[in-house]
């Protein structure tokens, strides 16, 4: 179930935190565990993060279902829930990305 707009468009974001989803098959939010097309977003609680050194990739995979998926991101991965059952069981490795480092 793909929650849908008054214009009939896919959820991307969140309704709880405004992370967006990292595909149409997300049920849950990897951020906050809110289901899809749940919750109140308020964009005034919305917040930057500064970041310096190198992006990291992480490994992530639900210790519940078994669902892993990759993350590259700039400072650390938030990621708490699965996207797929929504449980807070979730396994990491954090590496820096080497492709970032060879230069």
């Amino acid at each position: 179930m793909i929650t849908e707009n008054a214009d009939d468009e896919v959820e991307e974001v969140c309704a709880n935190c405004g992370m967006e989803f990292l595909s149409d098959e997300d049920m849950y939010c990897r951020i906050c565990g809110t289901k899809r097309g749940e919750g109140e977003y308020d964009p005034s609680n919305n917040f930057n993060a500064c970041v310096y050194g190198p992006p990291m990739i992480a490994k992530i995979r639900c210790e519940n279902c078994g669902f892993s998926w990759t993350s590259s991101f700039w400072g650390t991965d938030f990621s708490k829930y699965c996207p797929r059952c929504g449980q807070e069981s979730l396994e990491k490795d954090e590496q820096m990305d080497p492709e970032f480092l060879a230069f």
